[in-house]
């Protein structure tokens, strides 16, 4: 069944490749990897070493039996006294009033795993334990012992997979995109608990990558690449108010209808005070009036320019696909096969993790 999953996707990339310039080398990397002959983590790093080997790349088994009696400990410290559970739900509850939880501590954050089973860990109120999915249900004891003799086959989860890596790898700075920074925020209260140091967190450079086509719509409608960064709603806005001869905006109007209402409002008040209220909501009145016919005005002006208005949400759309950035949207595939491993040295002897700039990149 493997064999033949391995040989579907293979076959699925190599249609969704197609004829493209380096389609051949790519299918054969990923051939090589996905043989049959490998799991899947096995499968990946064999991906992974292939495309960025040459870059000094290593990777690290962390299923390795000696690397989790290393953690085994801190493993066995969590089981009992739930301290990831504790310390995680606690810093997330004081976040909570500026700071959306990028990750839910469960009470038990390891993950039971032996031959095709890959299930969570529960703990009863009996203080015994069980593994989802599976007729399991071990005591305190048992589950304590079989950690001891098995560690391999226990595994964290997203909340306590930070731990074990600094547990093997102690870092002095751990430097990830915006949704990895967001979720270690989550997580110091944990490392002190366990009396492991945590790393000094930086956001690292992010980009956008422009080809050719869509540089191309994008200076046609006049609206420079570093405004994509706003929603798309302000650029169309943007775009019909730098029209020429566009004369949607009636905001001089409206300044002056409060210029009058100010004087119509000094005037009543003088003869009789109670008439400020009165003069101040006809007021109100009129200008949503007028904004409402500045909205049909800017209607009208994106009919007559739908063509462009298509364009601007086209480019939008490709630098920032469903509203998120490239990066956790696209995958290296089309960028490869367009570019090579070009595309990778392009954007390593670009960046400056430790910098601060965002990058955009346009083909030439």
């Amino acid at each position: 069944a493997g064999t033949q999953a391995f040989a579907h996707v293979r076959q699925a990339l190599a249609d969704i490749m197609g004829e493209a310039p380096n389609a051949t080398s790519l299918n054969e990397i990923f051939a090589s990897a996905y043989d049959g002959k490998h799991n899947l983590a096995q499968a990946t790093r064999q991906l992974v070493h292939a495309l960025f080997g040459d870059f000094g790349l290593v990777v690290v088994e962390p299923d390795e039996v000696k690397f989790k009696e290393v953690f085994a400990p801190f493993a066995a410290r969590d089981l009992k006294e739930q301290i990831s559970f504790r310390t995680v739900s606690k810093t997330s509850e004081a976040l909570a009033a500026n700071y959306k939880a990028q990750v839910h501590a469960r009470e038990i954050n390891l993950f039971y795993v032996d031959e095709n089973v890959r299930e969570r860990i529960e703990k009863h109120d009996d203080g015994t334990y069980s593994v989802v999915n599976t007729s399991m249900r071990l005591s305190a004891e048992e589950l304590e012992k079989m950690l001891s003799d098995h560690p391999e086959r226990f595994s964290p989860n997203v909340v306590l997979r930070p731990l074990y890596q600094e547990v093997l790898l102690p870092n002095v700075a751990y430097v990830g995109g915006g949704a990895e920074v967001a979720y270690w925020h989550q997580y110091r209260d944990m490392f002190t608990a366990f009396e492991v140091p945590m790393p000094v967190v930086l956001l690292r450079n992010s980009a956008l990558w422009v080809d050719k086509g869509t540089r191309a719509k994008a200076e046609k409608t006049g609206i420079a690449l570093t405004d994509y960064f706003e929603d798309v709603e302000v650029l169309i806005k943007k775009f019909i108010a730098g029209l020429p001869q566009s004369e949607v905006s009636l905001q001089a109007e409206s300044d002056q209808i409060i210029n009058v209402f100010d004087a119509i409002k000094g005037k009543s008040v003088a003869v009789d005070p109670t008439l400020q209220a009165a003069v101040e909501a006809d007021l109100s009145r009129v200008l949503k009036q007028v904004q409402q016919i500045e909205s049909k005005l800017v209607r009208a002006e994106k009919r007559k320019h739908e063509t462009e208005l298509a364009q601007i949400r086209a480019v939008k759309e490709k630098l920032f696909p469903a509203g998120v950035l490239q990066e956790r949207y696209d995958n290296f595939i089309p960028y490869f096969l367009k570019h090579g491993s070009g595309f990778f040295d392009t954007l390593l002897h670009s960046f400056d993790p430790l910098g601060k700039d965002f990058y955009i990149f346009s083909e030439e």
